[in-house]
Formats: structure tokens, C-alpha cells, sequence
């Protein structure tokens, strides 16, 4: 950055304007010369620039995250020795896409519920704020508090025995009614029905999303989008296509 930047920077604070030509001063042990002389048309012309520049730092830094996490997901291999590693960057990809603070929070893995009965891969507690309008909209709409996620890192589509399974860890008395399954591979048509009848029977949403789907939603965060998006769109599809 050149001195004349600096000026620019600290022309609105006189303070730090002449501590700033002071410091020059004894560093080079001459007297400052007209190049450092700035005016208000310099100040405006620089500061946006430079403003500019640190929010291309910025995208750039997004785009790389978002790539980067696709790019892992993909290279793990579809079996079962990595299926931890697949739930792990799952669990990481999940909280890139979903704030802490506004979105998503307790991130609680591997609990069990009080018989020993049921673990689920990762539970999720919905904040109910305006800033968060898909995930309030879930929770009024389904009846729920918080929000599943299982994890499938299968080299087929996964079949209709996962949604049953799936469907015992809902229950609607305990504000757990949302499950999205996050299958590599996706579902084969018998898993779909089966999910489409625990929505239908029991009111028990279970979406399956695909890790295609996962990468569509990191290209949403990284442009600046709301990669909710495409859960909403899943959604619509179950629902449209719900009969009687």
C-alpha cells in the first residue's frame, strides 16, 4: 500500500494524519513532497477501490470453501470403511451451509433416546428467528423442534428399508418430525413411496437428498444464494405429487 494510500486512509482523522506525516518525517529525515499531499477527489477515488478489492478477497475465499467441500465429498470412496469420513464432512458441510446462529444449532451426534433403542447420525434444534425463513417455515409447518440428519454412503440407491427405519427415529410427541436423509447415491423408487407414506400416514417428513444435491447447495452459498433452496424445492416435489 502507498503512502499516499495511507494519507488517504486517515484523511477524515486529523489526529492520525499528522501522527501518520510524523512518522514519515523521522523515518526518511526530509520533508514530505507534493505526492503525499491528498485531497478529498483522491480520498474518494481510492477508498472504493480498495473496498472493491477486499470483497474479492472475500468471494474468492467463499468460492474456494464451497469447491473445496464438494470436491472432498466426492473423493471419498463409497463404501463402508468410509462412511465415517463421509458423515464427518457431511456434518462439516452442514454447518458451512446452516449459521450457528441464526439457522441451526445444538449439532448434537450420535444420540440415543432413552431406551437405548433408537441412535440417530446427527440432531439438530431449529432457532426459530426472521432471519431464517425456510427453517421457521419448517418447524410451524411440520410441528417440529428439531431436525435429523442421517447419512448414507452408500455405492447403490438406498432402499425402502432405510426410510423405515428412519421413520421409528420421528415422533411427533417430541417435536421430531423432520428427517433429511443425505444418501450418495439417492433412493430407488420403492424408497421414495416409502418416504411419501410416512409423510402421508404419519406426518413424518423424510426428504432424501443426493450428494448432488449437497454440491448444488455449496454453489448457492458460494454465489451468495440461499442454498435452502434446494431443500425447499425437494420438499415441493413431495408434496405436489402427495395423493390421498
Amino acid at each position: 500500500m502507498g503512502r499516499k494510500t495511507l494519507f488517504a486512509l486517515a484523511f477524515d482523522h486529523s489526529t492520525t494524519y499528522y501522527e501518520l506525516e510524523s512518522i514519515l518525517l523521522r523515518a526518511f529525515n526530509a520533508a514530505i513532497d507534493d505526492l503525499l499531499i491528498v485531497d478529498s477527489d483522491f480520498k474518494n477515488q481510492i477508498i472504493p477501490q480498495l473496498l472493491a478489492a477486499q470483497t474479492r478477497v472475500k468471494q474468492k475465499e467463499i468460492e474456494r470453501k464451497g469447491k473445496q467441500l464438494c470436491d472432498e465429498l466426492h473423493k471419498l470412496n463409497p463404501r463402508r470403511e468410509d462412511a465415517t469420513k463421509f458423515e464427518d464432512k457431511c456434518i462439516e458441510i452442514l454447518k458451512y451451509l446452516f449459521d450457528n446462529n441464526t439457522d441451526l444449532t445444538l449439532w448434537e451426534k450420535q444420540p440415543t433416546t432413552d431406551d437405548g433403542l433408537h441412535r440417530f447420525d446427527l440432531l439438530c434444534k431449529i432457532i426459530s428467528s426472521y432471519q431464517n425463513n425456510f427453517w421457521t417455515e419448517l418447524a410451524n409447518d411440520f410441528h417440529t423442534r428439531y431436525v435429523l440428519f442421517e447419512f448414507k454412503n452408500y455405492t447403490d440407491p438406498i432402499k425402502q428399508g432405510q426410510i423405515y427405519t428412519t421413520e421409528k427415529y420421528l415422533f411427533l410427541t417430541a417435536l421430531r418430525s423432520a428427517c433429511f436423509i443425505i444418501a450418495r447415491n439417492g433412493a430407488d423408487d420403492n424408497a421414495v413411496k416409502a418416504a411419501k407414506g410416512a409423510l402421508k400416514e404419519a406426518g413424518k417428513l423424510i426428504v432424501i437428498l443426493t450428494a448432488k444435491d449437497i454440491c448444488e447447495m455449496l454453489e448457492l452459498k458460494d454465489k451468495g444464494d440461499e442454498p435452502s433452496t434446494i431443500l425447499i424445492n425437494r420438499i415441493d416435489e413431495m408434496l405436489i405429487t402427495l395423493t390421498r
